[in-house]
Order: C-alpha cells, then structure tokens, then sequence
C-alpha cells in the first residue's frame, strides 16, 4: 500500500514506475473528469479503466473489506474525507464472499491486524494484490465522498 497527496504523485512517478500512471494523473487534473458522472470509464480496455463513485461513509461495521489478484487500485479523493481499513493479506480474516473471477474482488466482514488512516480531497492510495482495503468508513460525522478508483491490470 502507498498513500499520499496526489501533488507529490507526479514527483514520485519514478519510485513507483507504475505503467499508466501519466495517463492517470492526466485524467485526475483534467477539468472535464471532474463534471463526469459516476459510473465506469475505459482508457485503454482492460488494461486501465476507472469507476468514480459518490457515496456516503458508513460505521466500519457496516463496510466489507476486499481484496483483487488481477488489478491494483489507485484511489483518489476529490471531495469527502474517509477512513480505509488495511491489512496485509497474510492476515487472518473471515470470508464474507469468495472470490470472483468475474469482478475480480473477494470480501471480508472480520480482518484481523487492520489499521486505519484517513484520506481527504486531493490524496490517493494505492493497493497492491497483497493489501486487504476497507474504504468508506465514517471519521468523526458522515461525509458524502467522490472517488476515483483506476483500475490497472497486473
């Protein structure tokens, strides 16, 4: 898992040597993304797309972890603020829906080892095939969230 603020993520693009990453931070500065609606967008077939989504945080208890072998996530913040649960994946945690190769995402109800931190506008996190992420929590009061989820295949 890496976090940060999406400012430092063009400076750092060669420590992470992430293919489509330009491409990524292209779309997350172009004025014209941000008026998207939610829903799924194709950048290059299978091999990079992102989902934007407007929700509201919610009680961890209420959230499912999960976790992705084909893909790994790039998700950024425009607006709200958020906890995400992590955990590595060697943790021990209890299935709530077995994977689906479909999807590409398998679900957890109980992790155990889970950290939390917060992400608010203008940061990311990335998480590898090897990182449980819980995203959505409430911090402090309900917030409603717009996030753009890349998704790169490994």
């Amino acid at each position: 898992m890496i976090i940060g603020k999406i400012s430092d993520l063009e400076k750092d693009i060669s420590l992470f040597n992430l293919k489509h990453l330009k491409k990524i931070i292209e779309i997350i500065s172009s004025s014209s993304a941000k008026n998207l609606p939610d829903g799924k967008y194709e950048v290059e077939g299978k091999d990079l797309f992102y989902l934007i989504s407007s929700y509201e945080t919610e009680e961890k208890d209420k959230k499912l972890a999960e976790v992705h072998k084909k893909y790994i996530d790039l998700q950024y913040i425009q607006y709200g603020e958020e906890l995400v649960g992590f955990a590595p994946l060697s943790s021990s945690k209890k299935i709530f829906e077995q994977y689906s190769e479909e999807n590409d995402i398998e679900k957890y109800d109980r992790v155990d080892d889970e950290s939390f931190f917060l992400l608010n506008p203008n940061m990311y996190a990335v998480f590898l095939p090897s990182d449980i992420h819980r995203p959505g929590v409430i911090c402090k009061n309900k917030r409603m969230v717009r996030k753009y989820i890349f998704k790169i295949a490994i």
